[in-house]
């Protein structure tokens, strides 16, 4: 049954979640719908319940809270829905109006601990560091210090990543990226992909298009929107355009924080897009010689560039590199009424908050990657989710970003590295 029609504005939130004809549809493109066949963990149920919620039928309750914050925010409803719902915009307002309702508690900050600035990573990141020495004891403490250093020893110390740190080409103001593509480094992929971030400057320097790196740029705020922190998403959005106003396009190696960015005012585009689209162009000078790479590479596209408004040019990128052999993306086999793939449970802060569900289509989707040399993912977060979940099955496959594989692979950037250490 439909929800009953109230006579909502247009445009609000009533009408909007009105427009659901519970078709079901959407129920088999939905990961938490697929482990845990309930009804209220699936876009139809979470769509009713927040009807209820704002015609004034339910109340906020713990349970209630715990349905919407279990989403995921893949897309796939979305984009799967004949009567076009918003349910992005629907799941974030009423995860603002959940958060107005139970105030700022105290998981929600622990969340933002890892969503807002390095600093706050880093202080994320000691706090986890001393979890270890029993000096702190939480599982949430655990569950960063898992995603955020997979592979790290029982004696890992959180400076090594300041001292190893590779540099990045810096903008001294707005005004030094005129013209040019600015690339956006986020916040987590500061100090846990360094080497990402190294490898695309490099790449998009090598390509003829040098990017620079805005110091006054700042965290995405996909998380805090997410979190329902509205008002903090759009303080980084507003501060995010200023840094970028100059920019011919903003580059983003993070998938889920290209996507969130999309409401800027520039371009915003993911780093493979950007790269192929420049390589493609008539122009010698772009040229990009790579070495023979003879091995098998799964390549793993993440929601936000599947259901995203970015495109996905991760293979044909990749196919620039002589003798690679590309694996279908290691995503957990579709239900036959769907024919879709589905998340692989990484989902932002989801993989600390809900470990179980992120597990299980961690697991799925690393076992179509079971034959791989190799695997390449374009989220920062999808990323750690797998050198997890690999870690914990005592298996070998490295997992890296498509820019850092296209960096090992560059002729002169080998041959540069053989110099300096022959």
């Amino acid at each position: 049954m439909s929800p009953p029609q109230d006579n909502p504005p247009q445009d609000s939130p009533l009408q909007d979640s009105a427009r659901c004809v519970q078709c079901g549809l959407c129920l088999p493109h939905c990961p938490t719908y697929r482990v845990s066949q309930n009804e209220a963990e699936s876009p139809r149920g979470r769509l009713m319940l927040m009807h209820a919620l704002n015609t004034g039928r339910l109340r906020t309750t713990p349970s209630l809270a715990a349905h919407l914050d279990h989403c995921l925010h893949c897309g796939a409803c979305e984009a799967i829905c004949p009567a076009k719902v918003p349910y992005a915009r629907l799941i974030n307002a009423a995860k603002s109006r959940l958060r107005a309702d139970d105030g700022r508690t105290l998981p929600y900050w622990l969340r933002a601990l890892t969503a807002s600035r390095p600093v706050r990573v880093a202080a994320a990141w000691w706090l986890t560091g001393l979890d270890r020495i029993g000096v702190l004891r939480s599982r949430l403490a655990r569950r960063i210090a898992a995603a955020l250093t997979p592979n790290a020893s029982p004696d890992f110390a959180p400076a090594l990543q300041f001292k190893h740190c590779l540099p990045l080409p810096r903008a001294r103001d707005a005004h030094d990226a005129n013209g040019a593509p600015a690339l956006f480094v986020g916040c987590v992929a500061q100090i846990a992909d360094r080497e990402t971030l190294h490898a695309a400057a490099q790449l998009l320097q090598a390509a003829g298009c040098p990017a620079s790196v805005p110091t006054k740029q700042t965290c995405c705020g996909a998380l805090h929107a997410h979190h329902g922190d509205a008002q903090t998403a759009q303080r980084f959005i507003a501060r995010n355009d200023a840094a970028f106003a100059h920019a011919e396009a903003v580059v983003s190696c993070a998938s889920g924080c290209g996507a969130f960015l999309r409401t800027l005012k520039r371009p915003v585009l993911d780093f493979a897009d950007y790269l192929e689209t420049q390589l493609s162009k008539d122009d010698n000078t772009r040229r990009l010689d790579f070495a023979p790479l003879p091995k098998r590479v799964a390549v793993h596209t993440p929601c936000t560039l599947r259901h995203g408004p970015n495109h996905d040019q991760t293979i044909a990128l990749l196919q620039r590199i002589p003798d690679i052999q590309l694996t279908p993306p290691p995503t957990p086999p579709p239900t036959p009424s769907s024919g879709k793939n589905l998340c692989c449970g990484a989902a932002g802060a989801n993989m600390l908050e809900q470990p179980d569900t992120a597990d299980e289509l961690g697991r799925a989707a690393l076992a179509q990657a079971a034959d791989a040399d190799l695997l390449v993912t374009s989220n920062v977060g999808c990323a750690m989710h797998f050198r997890r979940i690999i870690k914990t099955q005592g298996k070998d496959l490295p997992v890296i970003h498509p820019a850092t594989l296209l960096w090992k692979q560059l002729v002169k950037h080998r041959n540069s590295t053989s110099r300096s250490t022959s």
